[in-house]
């Protein structure tokens, strides 16, 4: 996993690929700022396909809930908000994923 700090990490992850920061463009996989998604929101492959279609970077998720569209992705974790601690206390944190271009 990738550790960045918090307040760097849209910085970081994007200078990586960029001489410049890019601009962000929310995907909400919820469908409040995305209303397309409310039809496949509960099919992880079709979602799979949406963030690809979309050339979605990065995602913010409750990663158990996103499991298999994340393993579909093949997006990695780059960074998680005290997740063991979290754990511990039976919560689930929301999680930042890494998503590969393909």
């Amino acid at each position: 996993m990738k550790v960045y700090e918090p307040n760097t990490l849209v910085e970081k992850s994007t200078s990586l690929r960029h001489d410049r920061p890019q601009p962000i463009h929310p995907v909400d996989l919820a469908g409040l700022v995305t209303p397309e998604i409310i039809p496949i929101m509960k099919d992880q492959h079709e979602l799979a396909n949406f963030v690809r279609k979309r050339e979605v970077t990065h995602l913010v998720v409750f990663s158990s809930y996103y499991r298999d569209m994340l393993t579909e992705l093949n997006a990695e974790l780059v960074f998680s908000p005290n997740r063991d601690k979290l754990k511990d206390l039976h919560l689930e944190p929301f999680e930042v994923y890494e998503v590969p271009l393909s």
